[in-house]
């Protein structure tokens, strides 16, 4: 959903003062995605619960052996932390919004290749092709939550990016 936000921050903003590239991990893509009923359903109950919640991080989400039980807990806490209002908006209504647009900003994109949630083919195509210049780097053997799962990579290659687009 983040990507999905930084998209639309970009093309409302048009390039803000001092922003020289982009980092999007994991994103969806702008245009309106429509889920099914059944996944839209699984999406509306996956955080109405502890359990549901621990279900989505540990099977759905990320990599099981990637992530620490601490992690897991924390992001389940993080998940269950918002109203319900911010549980439905993503699969009812904020996944249909299209924020696709020009955009023309260094980006890196990253992805895992397992991630189940915005997987490389659905990055690649509508995310990756439509900026110029924009690359895309999935790592390997990882999941969704890209910063829990290998946070040290995500950080280097972060730092690398921004080092060769702000220089």
């Amino acid at each position: 959903m983040g990507g999905k936000v930084a998209q639309l921050e970009w093309i409302a903003s048009r390039k803000p003062t001092g922003l020289c590239g982009l980092v999007l991990l994991a994103p969806a893509p702008p245009a309106p995605l429509i889920f099914p009923f059944d996944m839209a359903e699984q999406q509306l109950q996956g955080y109405d619960s502890t359990q549901n919640a621990e279900y989505v991080v540990r099977n759905v989400l990320s990599r099981k052996l990637l992530v620490s039980d601490e992690d897991v807990a924390l992001t389940v806490s993080d998940c269950l932390s918002g109203t319900r209002a911010s549980t439905v908006a993503w699969p009812t209504y904020a996944s249909r919004e299209d924020v696709s647009g020009d955009m023309d900003i260094s980006t890196l994109v990253l992805v895992g290749e397992f991630d189940v949630v915005e997987p490389v083919v659905r990055v690649k195509e509508p995310v990756v092709e439509r900026i110029p210049g924009a690359r895309l780097k999935v790592l390997d053997n990882i999941g969704h939550l890209l910063p829990l799962e290998v946070p040290t990579e995500v950080a280097a290659q972060v730092d690398c990016s921004m080092q060769s687009f702000c220089s």
